[in-house]
């Protein structure tokens, strides 16, 4: 959970990449892989979204370097056979 000081940060950050543009630029390219099912289809959806999350961050961090991505961390760590039971 963020605290507030760092929800505030991620919230201006946000802000300040849709004022110049570049978190319009990055949907943009999110809905042309989308509509091609390039993102959305097969065994590259994570990959593809791994990689667009990542590159979000980095944009964020360009805003306010305070600001760190939670996504590639992760609690558990757990084998591949321990998901299948899912």
């Amino acid at each position: 959970m963020l605290s507030e000081d760092e929800r505030n940060r991620l919230h201006q950050a946000l802000r300040t990449l849709k004022t110049n543009g570049e978190y319009d630029r990055l949907s943009r390219v999110h809905a042309q892989y989308a509509e091609s099912g390039a993102a959305h289809s097969g065994p590259a959806f994570l990959p593809w979204h791994r990689e667009f999350v990542k590159r979000m961050e980095f944009l964020i961090r360009q805003v306010d370097q305070r600001v760190h991505g939670r996504s590639h961390r992760f609690r558990h760590q757990w084998p591949i056979q321990k998901l299948a039971d899912y």
